[in-house]
């Protein structure tokens, strides 16, 4: 399963993967005003609040046109993880890996391209023997 900072969602547009509960509080106990469809944007993530009592999952706040907020409860089925990726969203993973890629050696980077470079080299080869063959003819 992926994993996102919650942090990195904000300012993003999160889209319903299923029909979206949306509620005015950020509580489990707070009634449904509406639901949002399938495919349907939620809305752009203003901020969230964590586990708290009263709720047992983060949620993510919302504006709407008339600078109201709206909150929905974070269960990872409500949204379209494609649509995050689609807007540069990187999971903690990618981001641990991106990293470990900045800061790797040059070593290192051979090491984990060996097979790619050693392709590449023997492409090359062929490709001017081949060449030559044709020129000699």
């Amino acid at each position: 399963m992926s994993t996102y900072s919650a942090g990195d969602i904000i300012g993003k547009t999160l889209i319903a993967a299923t029909s979206v509960p949306v509620k005015k509080l950020p509580l489990d106990t707070a009634p449904i005003i509406r639901k949002i469809a399938i495919k349907a944007p939620i809305g752009v993530v203003y901020s969230y609040v964590s586990p708290a009592t009263g709720r047992k999952n983060l949620y993510w706040q919302f504006y709407d046109t008339n600078n109201n907020a709206y909150w929905v409860e974070h269960v990872a089925a409500y949204f379209d993880l494609q649509a995050l990726r689609d807007q540069g969203v990187l999971t903690s993973k990618e981001k641990e890996e991106a990293k470990a890629r900045e800061n790797e050696s040059v070593k290192s980077f051979i090491e984990r391209n060996l097979t790619r470079i050693v392709l590449v080299v023997a492409g090359v080869a062929l490709l001017k023997t081949f060449i030559q063959n044709r020129i000699n003819k």
